[in-house]
């Protein structure tokens, strides 16, 4: 009986030592259909226990920037390359409070189909419907349809997957 009670006491102390030691992690996650061949964007839980938190951003182990949002765009990334996101939340006197990481991977970059090299008219009257279509259709798997700055009309269109318009 008394082996049986000291080792509860063990499995008890060791338990509240594990709980008392264990780093306050968070979610951190890539938001939804954000990565790009150079980008992304970050999104993690606002830390409620902390006031005036702030989160600093590094990649791959180098500081990227710092926010007091819970989410971040870090940018300049290269294609089809691998890394590490890394948020340390951080209070008064720049005390670590909690961290977290995680891995992703940049797509490869895609090609770019202009409108106005499939016929479309940047006025405010022509009908650019069959010429976006077109440059919908061409556009292969990760490509982009480009639209320019301008006015252009145009009816339904339909998208197809892998393809940023």
């Amino acid at each position: 009986m008394k082996k049986i009670f000291c080792l509860l006491c063990f499995l008890v102390s060791f338990s509240a030592f594990k709980f008392a030691s264990a780093e306050n992690k968070f979610n951190l996650l890539i938001a939804p259909g954000t990565i790009t061949d150079n980008s992304v964007i970050l999104l993690w839980d606002k830390q409620a226990s902390y006031t005036n938190a702030t989160y600093e951003i590094s990649i791959d182990n180098k500081v990227v920037g710092s926010t007091s949002k819970t989410n971040y765009t870090v940018a300049n990334l290269l294609p089809n390359t691998s890394y590490t996101a890394l948020i340390k939340v951080k209070q008064a006197g720049n005390k670590v409070i909690s961290l977290n990481s995680l891995k992703f991977k940049t797509t490869l970059k895609g090609k770019t189909f202009n409108i106005l090299d499939f016929g479309a008219k940047n006025d405010s009257l022509t009908n650019n419907t069959k010429a976006i279509q077109a440059a919908i259709n061409t556009c292969t798997t990760g490509g982009t349809v480009y639209i320019p700055k301008g006015y252009f009309i145009s009816g339904a269109l339909f998208l197809k997957s892998d393809m940023t318009l």
